[in-house]
């Protein structure tokens, strides 16, 4: 059985280039509006016996001349002889849309709602609620627990600066006191001293 068509990977094998290389070509040759490729239903790019020998082409081109040989260069030998190779116009190359039944079955409602019916579906979708919730409940705590750490943290040390200033007032007292005491004592071991020496004095 003929194929009608090869994929990029196919054609990058046959004409010893990476698959990489023949994309690049094939969009250079596209946005210049020199050639346009087909799509498969999937987007996928297939290439024709036709294009085989315009990148078969392009490839010769590359591996005589090398860099001095530009896309840009060869879409303009190429749009210079339009006898030598079938060049396709965009018009030709028509837009395929997706058709792939499993994305056609995805944006059915009745199936969608057949899903959400399901037992299977519900238990699955209720584990994931479960796991988020307690994700969330973890994520929760260790965040409740990180603030009450700093409060704690913040309560503590007012209460050590608290504590400080009433030591640093209750030392002053007590220096103050014992400065009154010491003061006092002084008075009084005077007020004997001089009433000794007048008792003497007057020989009272």
């Amino acid at each position: 059985m003929e194929v009608e068509f090869i994929t990029l990977g196919d054609l990058a094998r046959r004409i010893d280039v990476p698959s990489t290389t023949l994309r690049n070509w094939t969009d250079q040759l596209e946005d210049m509006d020199a050639h346009y490729v087909y799509r498969n239903d999937r987007g996928d790019r297939i290439y024709k016996d036709t294009d085989v020998e315009i990148f078969k082409y392009i490839k010769g081109l590359k591996d005589e001349h090398g860099r001095k040989t530009t896309m840009r260069n060869i879409a303009q030998i190429l749009a210079d002889d339009p006898d030598r190779f079938k060049l396709r116009t965009r018009e030709e190359v028509p837009v395929q849309e997706p058709k792939d039944p499993e994305v056609l079955d995805l944006l059915n409602q009745e199936d969608i709602k057949r899903l959400m019916e399901s037992e299977r579906v519900k238990q699955f979708i209720g584990v994931i609620i479960s796991n988020t919730t307690e994700n969330l409940r973890k994520e929760l705590t260790q965040e409740i627990r990180k603030e009450v750490a700093e409060e704690l943290k913040i309560s503590h040390q007012k209460t050590e600066e608290i504590l400080k200033r009433f030591e640093e007032n209750t030392e002053k007292r007590v220096k103050s006191t014992e400065n009154w005491i010491q003061e006092m004592r002084k008075q009084k071991e005077e007020e004997r001293n001089n009433k000794g020496f007048f008792s003497k004095l007057f020989g009272k």
